[in-house]
């Protein structure tokens, strides 16, 4: 489920950058993006270390945090560009 979010807002802001930039405007990485990428990365990490069953709890909260940065990293970038230029 955590896959599915995160590729659906990976796509979206894809094709929002390319129609802003189709209309000459431009969306660059905000901190938030940023910061979603980090989280995204920790939880790779994470479950692809052999943590054993102790880790359990952190990778759940970290896979969490990546996926509502990645909701909220995509919602902001939606504002940002239904606002006029």
């Amino acid at each position: 489920w955590a896959a599915v979010v995160i590729v659906a807002r990976e796509l979206g802001v894809s094709l929002l950058r390319a129609w802003l930039g189709s209309r000459g405007r431009r969306m660059p990485a905000s901190g938030w993006g940023k910061a979603k990428t980090a989280a995204q990365m920790a939880a790779v990490l994470l479950y692809l270390l052999p943590l054993g069953p102790d880790a359990a709890g952190l990778r759940w909260w970290t896979l969490l945090a990546a996926v509502l940065l990645t909701v909220w990293s995509g919602t902001d970038y939606a504002i940002k560009a239904a606002r006029p230029a």
